[in-house]
C-alpha cells in the first residue's frame, strides 16, 4: 500500500497550499463581485511567512496592510504599501475586500473588521472553519488567588 502523498510535506508546505487553496476562493469572489483592491489584515510574522512561502499573494491586487494595534512591524520586513490601522478613514479608499490573515487572533480580528468596516466591504477568512485563530489579542489577566479564612468559608444564606 502507498503512503499518502501529504506525509511527504512539511508542516510549512501543507499551511502553504492550505493558505493557496484559500487565495484562490478569495481571488474568485472578488472577482465574482466586481472587487479590485485587498487589505490584509493581520500580524507581521504571518503576512510575511505568507509573502515568503506563498507564491498566489503577490498575484492578488494587495493595496494596503491593515495593522494589529501594539504589532510593530520590523523595517526590514515592512512592505511596499500604507500600512494602515482598522479605524483609518483611508482604509475605505485603498480597500474594497479584507483578507484577514493571522493564525491566532483571525476572531478578534474579525470581530474588529465587521465593527470598524461597513458591510460592502468583503471580509475574507483565511482560516475559516478551522480549529485556530480563536486567540485574543489581549493577555487575559491572571487569576487573583487568596487565602480564605475560617470566617469566609461559611456560605451565604440568601434571606426571602
Amino acid at each position: 500500500m502507498r503512503a499518502h502523498a501529504a506525509h511527504c510535506l512539511s508542516h510549512d508546505e501543507l499551511i502553504a497550499a492550505l493558505f493557496a487553496e484559500r487565495l484562490e476562493r478569495l481571488a474568485e469572489r472578488m472577482a465574482h463581485a466586481g472587487l479590485t483592491r485587498l487589505a490584509v489584515f493581520g500580524t507581521h510574522e504571518h503576512i510575511t511567512w505568507g509573502v515568503k512561502h506563498v507564491q498566489g499573494i503577490t498575484q492578488l491586487p494587495v493595496t494596503c496592510v491593515v495593522t494589529v494595534e501594539g504589532d510593530e512591524w520590523p523595517e526590514d520586513r515592512r512592505l511596499p504599501i500604507p500600512m494602515l490601522s482598522i479605524d483609518d478613514p483611508q482604509l475605505l479608499e485603498q480597500a474594497d475586500a479584507v483578507l484577514i490573515c493571522d493564525d491566532r487572533h483571525e476572531d478578534a480580528l474579525l470581530h474588529l473588521a465587521r465593527t470598524h468596516l461597513p458591510p460592502r466591504v468583503l471580509i475574507h477568512r483565511l482560516y475559516e472553519r478551522l480549529p485556530i485563530g480563536g486567540e485574543s489579542l489581549t493577555p487575559m489577566p491572571e487569576p487573583v488567588v487568596r487565602a480564605v479564612s475560617p470566617a469566609e468559608e461559611q456560605p451565604t444564606r440568601l434571606s426571602a
